[in-house]
């Protein structure tokens, strides 16, 4: 029952990196007659640019439930989080899930919606069933796809069935070299991380109990851009 992928899983993952020198001073395409202590050589020339870019799917997500029979604890970076998987009463895909925006935020199961769980109705006690929080999780049309497992009973969605936002990610730099005396180079620099300032979002909240669940709440610590200047002198 706890068979499952690591968190840390992704299936898909590509990661590409280059470097190009711009053809532009001495020994290069455009302008090469332009001599290495020149004006023009150290305005035009020595210029590089370079790239790092990464694209994966997502991770394994797990929806959770109220706690019942299989009480777990799954793995995660250096934490160990207690959930119970809920019962999967309808047919559902492993794509289930896409970042979408919306006017109030960002949603990860825009098709989803959430109602109350069959069991509540099994309360004898009027007052009691008024107080149940319990939800469960259907689709567009209204057809029950997850609910609260009965005391007892065990969980039958998998753990890691369903796969969290994917990623991407550019990271550029752009280097200015130039020429002071044989021995003494002046390096000009600027790096950008996460140039396009794409988020790379978190997982939702994949409790089917909670009144936030299916939303993205907050992205990876450090998704953010930041460009940095910098300046070397090599001597």
């Amino acid at each position: 029952l706890d068979h499952r992928e690591l968190s840390f899983s992704r299936r898909h993952a590509v990661r590409t990196n280059g470097i190009y020198e711009l053809p532009f001073g001495p020994r290069r395409r455009f302008l090469s007659s332009m001599g290495e202590k020149s004006l023009l050589n150290r305005v035009f020339g020595g210029w590089q640019v370079g790239g790092f870019a990464t694209i994966s799917s997502g991770q394994p997500i797990t929806l959770t439930a109220n706690n019942a029979f299989n009480y777990l604890r799954t793995q995660g970076a250096g934490t160990s989080v207690s959930a119970t998987t809920p019962v999967s009463v309808g047919t559902i895909s492993k794509d289930l899930g896409a970042v979408q925006r919306v006017g109030n935020g960002v949603v990860y199961f825009a098709g989803l919606q959430q109602v109350t769980d069959p069991s509540v109705a099994n309360i004898a006690t009027p007052a009691i069933r008024a107080q149940s929080t319990m939800l469960a999780v259907a689709d567009a049309s209204g057809k029950i796809l997850f609910t609260n497992p009965q005391p007892g009973q065990l969980g039958s969605l998998s753990q890691g069935f369903l796969r969290g936002p994917g990623l991407f990610r550019l990271d550029l730099n752009l280097l200015k070299r130039v020429k002071l005396t044989e021995q003494t180079e002046l390096q000009i620099r600027a790096d950008a991380v996460n140039a396009t300032n794409t988020p790379i979002f978190d997982p939702p909240d994949l409790n089917i109990n909670s009144t936030t669940f299916g939303r993205i709440t907050s992205t990876a610590v450090g998704s953010n851009r930041v460009i940095v200047m910098g300046m070397r002198l090599n001597f």
